[in-house]
């Protein structure tokens, strides 16, 4: 849809550039897919789904009701009535080759009963799950009767997920992208396989491609199904389905893996203004995790955490600057480079012997409230150690601006440790650009202790992420709850396959001493163009060919024209490399601007041998979402729409 606001022009010396309207429109985009949307702009087109646009059309929005400033989405929390949810038209998890719950295993040629994934106690994924190669299930769990794993809704989780009776499940079967060559489950050869257990999408549909196969366990039994008690494939389960990925939900998800290449390519060229410091995480000799019902189930866990050590957890700090919208860390992969000892207890760095810890934990301060967060992990050090692969347990706890939120999800935590956990999941993006990911669970040990009741974990999948998931180029081996979107550009395996010792609760053995095996909790990225929140969007080249684009060139983003025309107090400065959610060089975007409000888009600085341009566009957000503001041709210097030229 395209949408046509007002837009007018002026230079520093208040010159009048004449009565004629010069119009700011929206430019058509494609739906939203990263947690409402991810926009970005690739040569003018806004890589999402890869839907082509709808024909434009036109609608004047000529006043601005609303105060410019910043636009906060709609905060998402953790519950457990799967009666009542929010609408997400995007995708939660992304796979663009296998996916295994379970391991995934070293010969995947042929996969049969022979030869199958190890098993997995993993049992939720929220959300629409896209899976471009095939789809490998040996889950463990005796949940629900043992029926197996579900897609699309959760039990507890942020209930985040498409509109219900639409597809939660899609799988491709692409040949070219899967290291599957056959597999064979319940004597039927498919692009789905199932050992143990299979899956059910309650209240949604799936589309598969290759043949209806059955569980290995029980060949009465398909592999997926629509309900838990099914089993038999009923009319909300389409298998023999070919370019499953040119229609899910009415968008278009064919080339999303170009998509998610291209966000993770945009935001590691995102400059670091934040700083990362390393440090032991504080001795505490009482620290409590919950279950998430902790107040009916009584189910909790204590850890008594050193100073040092292998009983320590390693802190990382990620201290903002406070006022960016865009807050941009860089780590390198050396700092998550862990090898689990043979007993489990512990975990020591590769890189330093000395670097001994029971598991990695997250700090973030100084993150203000209207920002999102973007965690670029890759590169190797300047002596050339580290690399591209990244594995480590992670910890227990989790900091944010000064509060201790890592058991936030539970009903024991206070209001505000709930809120924050919430916060936290949507505003945070983990960039792994070029790395293989490996995320093990939490050591749980305190059982041995003397005393103790005997629970053990050493991989225990309740010591949570927090935040999206990004594997640009590797695979995505995951012992532990994730809460955001995750993509993977590669292989994705959901990994639990040891029960946590003397750990026997109500739906039998479990991976965690807390009975939370794993789960896929669908939360939204703040860093996104929401359906609640505006855009806009503008393009620096050059007035001799202007499909040349500039790098260089510095912008501020003002909400009143005085303080545009003295460039002062900008509600946002933006480069190339900050505060920038465009393609590249010359390509510009803002998102999270409040809707139908003024502001002031003025030139900082010009490309190196070019002329600063003196106008000052001033562009009403008339619309949301799925389409962005720009600068369109009439106002002074632009000469296509959303293109701002620059004289040599």
């Amino acid at each position: 849809m395209s949408i046509r606001c007002r837009i007018s022009s002026e230079t520093n010396d208040e010159e009048t550039r004449g009565p004629g309207k010069s119009n700011a429109h929206t430019k058509p985009l494609l739906p939203r897919v990263v947690f409402t949307t991810i926009f970005l702009a690739v040569t003018g087109l806004l890589l999402g789904s890869g839907v082509a646009p709808s024909p434009t059309t036109s609608a004047f929005a000529d006043d601005a009701t609303q105060e410019a400033g910043f636009c906060t989405p709609s905060q998402q929390t953790l519950g457990t009535d799967i009666n009542v949810s929010n609408a997400d038209p995007g995708v939660a998890t992304w796979v663009k080759g296998d996916m295994y719950i379970g391991s995934k295993p070293s010969n995947t040629a042929n996969l049969n009963g022979a030869n199958a994934p190890v098993g997995s106690y993993a049992v939720e994924a929220e959300g629409l799950t896209l899976v471009n190669g095939k789809l490998a299930m040996n889950p463990l769990k005796e949940s629900w009767g043992g029926n197996g794993f579900r897609f699309g809704i959760v039990g507890f989780g942020a209930q985040f997920r498409p509109t219900p009776g639409s597809t939660a499940l899609a799988v491709n079967g692409d040949e070219s992208a899967s290291a599957i060559d056959s597999m064979t489950t319940g004597g039927v050869t498919g692009d789905v396989g199932a050992w143990t257990h299979g899956a059910f999408t309650e209240g949604y549909g799936a589309k598969l491609s290759g043949n209806a196969t059955n569980w290995e366990t029980n060949a009465r039994h398909k592999s997926v199904v629509h309900t838990k008690t099914d089993w038999d494939s009923s009319n909300s389960i389409s298998w023999n389905q070919t370019n499953v990925l040119d229609n899910v939900n009415g968008k278009d998800y064919s080339d999303f893996g170009t998509y998610v290449n291209n966000l993770s390519n945009t935001l590691s060229l995102q400059q670091a203004n934040g700083t990362v410091t390393y440090d032991t995480a504080p001795a505490d000799s009482n620290y409590v995790r919950y279950k998430y019902n902790a107040n009916s189930s009584n189910i909790s866990y204590g850890f008594k955490f050193d100073a040092s050590g292998k009983r320590s957890e390693k802190r990382i700090t990620f201290t903002g600057d406070g006022t960016s919208a865009l807050q941009v860390f860089k780590l390198k992969t050396s700092e998550l480079q862990y090898i689990q000892s043979d007993d489990g207890t512990y975990q020591t760095n590769k890189n330093n012997p000395d670097d001994v810890n029971r598991g990695i934990v997250f700090d973030f301060e100084n993150i203000p409230d209207n920002a999102s967060v973007v965690v670029n992990v890759g590169g190797i050090n300047d002596d050339g150690s580290g690399g591209s692969n990244v594995s480590f347990n992670n910890g227990w706890r989790f900091w944010w601006n000064g509060v201790e939120i890592g058991g936030g999800y539970s009903d024991k935590a206070s209001t505000e440790q709930q809120r924050l956990y919430g916060v936290a999941s949507q505003k945070v993006l983990w960039n792994f650009y070029d790395a293989n990911v490996s995320i093990r669970g939490g050591i749980a040990l305190e059982g041995n202790d003397a005393g103790g009741d005997g629970k053990v974990s050493y991989d225990d999948p309740s010591a949570a992420m927090l935040g999206s998931i990004v594997v640009r180029t590797g695979d995505f081996d995951d012992h532990v709850t994730t809460n955001g979107r995750v993509y993977v550009n590669g292989d994705f395996m959901m990994n639990n396959p040891t029960a946590a010792k003397n750990t026997r609760f109500n739906e039998g053995a479990t991976a965690s001493v807390i009975d939370m095996d794993q789960e896929r909790h669908n939360f939204p990225w703040n860093g996104q163009a929401s359906s609640e929140c505006s855009t806009i969007s503008w393009q620096k080249v050059s007035s001799d060919d202007t499909t040349q684009l500039l790098p260089g060139s510095e912008w501020g983003i003002y909400t009143a024209q005085e303080d545009a025309q003295n460039a002062t107090n900008a509600l946002l400065i933006i480069t190339d490399k900050s505060n920038n959610y465009g393609s590249g060089a010359g390509v510009f975007q803002t998102q999270n601007l409040a809707p139908n409000a003024t502001y002031y888009l003025k030139e900082l600085k010009a490309p190196d041998g070019y002329v600063k341009s003196d106008t000052i566009f001033t562009v009403v957000t008339s619309h949301t979402g799925d389409a962005t503001n720009t600068v369109s041709v009439g106002a002074a210097g632009v000469v296509e729409d959303g293109k701002i030229a620059n004289t040599p």
